[in-house]
């Protein structure tokens, strides 16, 4: 048996590698210092800079994919434009078959469902499907429609709310086809966050107006009340891929212009937790609750990409003085 070194009168494990397992204290042989390992999460989560997108706007209602392979389209100043991130940089890739504002946006960067959103000022009841390199016409959403919070995939999507043109509490269902109708949400709203599966998601904040802390989960027919976000916010990044029990609130508007505060859930509470550096409305989003993205926003209309990681576990060196 391996000898063992003694940290504070206790035995402790030689390891030659860090640990992964939360709670354990161990002598990593390979650096020679006592190790314990601690829960990380959104409490350690933090803000970073990174590429700016190629064409600035705002207007967008989500996006689509993750950390290192992310999706935006269209915004305002009126554009067709799409990008792709590959967690560095943007690449303009083919534009949208329309230049759209508050287009809703969800799904994978390879397979995006893209919803309704405003077209020469008038809004549209398109739905566009992206494979990883072009746009085609998916199934027509129900209503013409802006502002419409998506989440789910490109094959079982879910929509909540949006204007129609007035505040609508409608939820619909998306088979990659055509949609139905689910169960209404407890209040009308628009521009507020979607993340989660078509069975198993979780809706908050919005304009009712005015801009909300409400939120709630689905279960695929019925939606619950749960306790609501510290702050009320609309226009605001989230992250799309997140689930019932972990996902982010972060910028935003509220009764302030913009906001520059992140929220993080943990299927219980809201979280304050680190702020963004540039205080921002209605940008680009994707990601998960540990690793996210927001692009662009407003106001003025800017550029600049700020990246969410939150590792899922904190190794800490320990010393005995």
């Amino acid at each position: 048996m391996a000898d063992l070194k003694t940290f504070s009168g206790f035995p402790v494990q030689n390891l030659s590698s860090d640990s992964t397992s939360v709670g354990q204290i161990y002598y990593n042989t390979s650096s020679g210092q006592f190790k314990a390992i601690l829960e990380g999460g959104a409490p350690i989560g933090t803000w970073a800079s990174s590429g700016d997108v190629n064409t600035a706007r705002y207007r967008m209602q989500g996006g689509a994919g993750t950390q290192t392979a992310g999706l935006i389209a269209g915004g305002s100043p009126t554009t067709s434009a799409t990008e792709e991130y590959n967690g560095a940089a943007w690449a303009t890739v083919n534009a949208m078959p329309a230049a759209t504002t508050d287009f809703g946006l969800a799904g994978l960067q390879t397979a995006a469902l893209g919803v309704a959103g405003e077209v020469g000022g008038s809004q549209v009841n398109t739905v566009l499907e992206y494979d990883g390199t072009n746009w085609t016409a998916g199934g027509v959403f129900p209503a013409a429609a802006q502002r419409v919070s998506v989440g789910g995939t490109q094959t079982a999507g879910i929509t909540v709310g949006g204007a129609m043109p007035g505040y609508a509490n409608s939820t619909f269902h998306y088979n990659g086809s055509s949609w139905t109708a689910g169960g209404n949400y407890p209040t009308v709203r628009a521009n507020g966050a979607t993340a989660g599966t078509q069975t198993a998601a979780i809706a908050y904040g919005g304009y009712t107006p005015p801009a909300t802390t409400d939120s709630n989960i689905y279960n695929g027919s019925s939606w619950t009340e749960i306790t609501s976000m510290n702050t009320a916010r609309a226009e605001m990044g989230f992250s799309g891929s997140g689930t019932q029990t972990s996902t982010l609130a972060f910028a935003g508007s509220s009764s302030s212009p913009t906001r520059v505060d992140t929220e993080s859930w943990n299927g219980t509470t809201w979280t304050e937790v680190a702020n963004l550096a540039a205080s921002r409305n209605s940008g680009g989003c994707f990601g998960s609750a540990s690793a996210a993205v927001y692009a662009a926003g407003s106001p003025p209309t800017i550029a600049s990409t700020e990246e969410w990681t939150a590792a899922d576990i904190q190794v800490k060196t320990l010393t005995t003085s």
